[in-house]
């Protein structure tokens, strides 16, 4: 602790030479000094606030090099050091974080002024607050299919206080949310205010929910945002040559992709499309481009364009025919760097399946597809794309045979990825988490399918009543992080604890091989499949490995409770038919103690039959005594 006081005294010892070398042009008495940001707040009981920002400015123009010192002034019970900072090229200068704590809510001052004249000063207004006290504005919204909505939030306290200078993340409330907005996390200016910006991607009116979370380490409970979704028909998109919004690209062989671009408001610009080529990934002809991942089954071909949408900012919708159908789990892969490296690789992007040949997506500049990830757009947004399927986290995934009796269950459509974690609670019944994500965080070597966590209840399985199904607010997080390939993989559960989600349980984990090699082929009807709305709230996750299907059906008890049935084989007793046992097990608690695979049991309770037929299944049940049969779907997420 005496060494940091002695490197600060040294660091200030430092400015003060810096400025006295500098003495005669910080005399000026034109000199003048600004706030970047004249408000901030932060919670009772909380430590922190700023820094600050200031811009020093002589004649009205910014000056380098001067020395500013920053005060928690008339704070009470605030602290924080009396240290200075010089300005940068441009004139600005940050002060460190305040230190200190007050118990009261109130409003206090920090001050910045120029070590060489005090006089020059400008003064900072904090607002403390209760975390209860907080409140956003508007809590409802109207929105329609195909546009961008806009919604613009105030934070201020019971009091009427203005709430500047803090962060708001907004996410979904409830997992048929369809809402995507331009970002997560926001700053809302002095005033408290800020924009949020988003479209519903879903056709379906009806109510969604946005949660606002202020600033996610306080207190403060979340508020929800209430979007009642208007249909109304989208604009068709443009249409045209190279350059005017759809490009036909030709291979060699006569091939065709297209691409088009387009905004779904309808007053926004066409988009053009510029510089549309084919590329050869790792070829001679395209050096600066890696190859695809050896993993990577490529569709068609790749493809490189440039997009315009200027001066409209909104990220434009980009749809893309393929000469050729995409396996299932197929997604559009774009080469570039992220924001966490500067390394460019191939990536899985965000994409929608129309159909098995025309896939859409948003693309965003500086963002995801975009070559270049920057957090300085610069109005192009320029795409190296391919096509095709790879290793996605689509599968079974469990502990190995020392964990022996849980698992996660992991659909993947494009990059979304829809699953449940099925495990055992405090007294050892089977329960199941809900998971809803995305295969969304890259990096070179390791790649993470993460999702938010639900607890949902319903109603008996046997006697289901959809009115009943509740998905409940989101309780943490699970995320699933594979290493290189081949590498391990790792699962971490997290738990929302105020409005942070901490990590609380992490396990080493593996993909279920419960296949029998040589076994006959059969379709692939690997997938998460339900009954539609009206028994919305339960499904049936399917693995397949060669002729063996591995399925659990995850429902509720005859009280509400979640509970789950284990379908690990069974035999194909004709070409669209599939019949086994089913099973209900009970084991250790999992997530509040050491699991214990000793203790898994596993009882006979009943049969099950599914008849395939296109991209439908007849699911029948005899279990617990209770008999049933449901015509399932491919859940679409």
């Amino acid at each position: 602790m005496f060494d940091i006081f002695r490197k600060m005294r040294a660091m200030r010892s430092l400015f003060a030479f810096l400025a006295l070398a500098c003495a005669p042009c910080v005399a000026s008495a034109l000199m003048s000094i600004r706030m970047n940001e004249p408000v901030n707040s932060l919670p009772v009981n909380y430590g922190i606030s700023g820094p600050f920002s200031v811009t020093v400015l002589d004649g009205g123009r910014p000056k380098a090099g001067v020395l500013v010192d920053f005060s928690s002034g008339s704070c009470p019970g605030f602290t924080g050091p009396n240290i200075g900072a010089l300005t940068d090229a441009n004139g600005r200068a940050s002060s460190p974080s305040m230190g200190g704590v007050s118990s009261q809510p109130g409003t206090c001052e920090a001050t910045a002024w120029l070590s060489s004249d005090p006089t020059v000063s400008a003064t900072f207004r904090i607002v403390i607050y209760r975390g209860a006290d907080v409140m956003i504005t508007p809590f409802s919204v109207e929105s329609y299919f195909g546009e961008t909505f806009e919604i613009p939030v105030q934070i201020t306290d019971r009091l009427g206080r203005t709430l500047g200078g803090n962060t708001i993340s907004v996410v979904p409330d409830g997992v048929d949310s369809e809402v995507i907005t331009e970002g997560l996390l926001f700053k809302t200016d002095s005033e408290g205010r800020y924009t949020i910006r988003g479209k519903n991607r879903s056709n379906t009116p009806g109510s969604y929910r946005l949660r606002l979370n202020f600033n996610s380490e306080n207190n403060s409970p979340p508020h929800v945002i209430q979007m009642t979704q208007k249909v109304r028909p989208p604009s068709p998109p443009p249409s045209g040559g190279n350059g005017s919004g759809t490009v036909a690209i030709a291979s060699a062989s006569g091939a065709v992709t297209r691409v088009r671009a387009y905004q779904e408001h309808p007053n926004a610009p066409p988009c053009s499309i510029s510089n549309a080529r084919r590329i050869e990934p790792g070829s001679s002809s395209n050096p600066d481009i890696a190859a695809l991942p050896a993993d990577v089954r490529q569709v068609g071909f790749a493809v490189a364009f440039e997009i315009d949408c200027r001066p409209n900012a909104t990220p434009p919708i980009v749809r893309i025919e393929l000469p050729e159908d995409l396996p299932a789990r197929g997604s559009i892969y774009t080469y570039g760097n992220t924001f966490l490296t500067e390394t460019k690789f191939w990536k899985p992007f965000y994409t929608r399946v129309i159909d098995r040949r025309t896939l859409e997506t948003t693309m965003i500049d500086g963002q995801g597809a975009d070559t270049n990830a920057s957090p300085f757009p610069d109005g192009i947004i320029r795409v190296f794309a391919a096509f095709g399927v790879g290793k996605t986290f689509h599968d079974m995934w469990w502990g190995g045979p020392e964990q022996n009796g849980w698992g996660l269950s992991y659909a993947q459509h494009g990059t979304a990825i829809f699953g449940a974690l099925f495990v055992y609670d405090d007294t050892g019944a089977p329960t199941w988490h809900l998971v809803q994500g995305a295969d969304g965080f890259f990096a070179p070597t390791s790649r993470r399918g993460a999702g938010l966590r639900y607890l949902p209840t319903g109603s008996p399985y046997f006697a289901y009543d959809p009115a009943r199904f509740a998905v409940g607010p989101d309780i943490g997080t699970v995320s699933l992080e594979e290493f290189g390939a081949g590498g391990m993989s790792q699962l971490t559960i997290s738990a929302l604890e105020g409005q942070v989600f901490k990590p609380i349980f992490t396990v080493p984990v593996m993909r279920h091989e419960f296949g029998r090699p040589g076994s006959a082929t059969y379709p692939d009807v690997s997938d998460m499949w339900w009954a539609g709305p009206s028994q919305n709230g339960w499904g049936l996750a399917i693995h397949q490995r060669d002729s063996v299907l591995f399925s659990v059906w995850y429902t509720y008890d005859a009280a509400g409770n979640r509970t789950w049935f284990a379908m690990p084989d069974g035999t194909w007793t004709a070409p669209d038919t599939y019949a086994g046992r089913v099973y209900r097990t009970r084991s250790s608690a999992w997530l509040t103690g050491s699991y214990d695979a000793s203790q898994f049991k596993a009882t006979d309770v009943g049969s099950f039959e599914l008849r395939f037929a296109g991209d439908n299944v007849t699911f029948t049940y005899d279990v617990e005594g209770h008999r049933g049969s449901h015509v399932l779907s491919r859940l679409s997420f």
